[in-house]
């Protein structure tokens, strides 16, 4: 089925790598967001381990580094969607392509070609 990679389909495929990418550093920008959450609590687990603060608060900073940790990521990755959907009204198949881009960092910089070139081919619905 994959022949020589189409000269249209390498700047779409391109195009979709800068976009994918976009979508990532949006995704770490909302993480980054809850890290000062993360720090609170390790702030609070490192007073606890030095004597300033009660024995308490070490769990106490602990939950709270947890809890950030949690919440830091599943509001990350529901961005990275949103984005990722919104773009895809656009881009057709771009969802699956950057879950596949995100998840396993399975598309390389340069066009695909073999497995990968189907698997874009079917992507894209060609």
């Amino acid at each position: 089925m994959s022949t020589q990679p189409d000269p249209e389909l390498k700047t779409i495929y391109t195009d979709y790598l800068v976009e994918a990418e976009r979508v990532k550093k949006e995704r770490i920008r909302v993480y980054n967001q809850y890290r000062l959450g993360m720090f609170l609590g390790l702030i609070i687990m490192i007073g606890a381990l030095l004597g300033g603060l009660p024995p308490y608060a070490f769990w106490v900073g602990s939950v709270i580094t947890v809890i950030a940790f949690v919440v830091a990521h599943v509001m990350a990755d529901n961005h990275a969607k949103k984005e990722a959907d919104k773009t895809a009204q656009s881009r057709p198949g771009f969802a699956e392509f950057y879950k596949l881009y995100f998840n396993r960092r399975w598309w390389p910089a340069e066009m695909v070609t073999g497995e990968k070139y189907d698997t874009f081919l079917s992507i894209l619905g060609r």
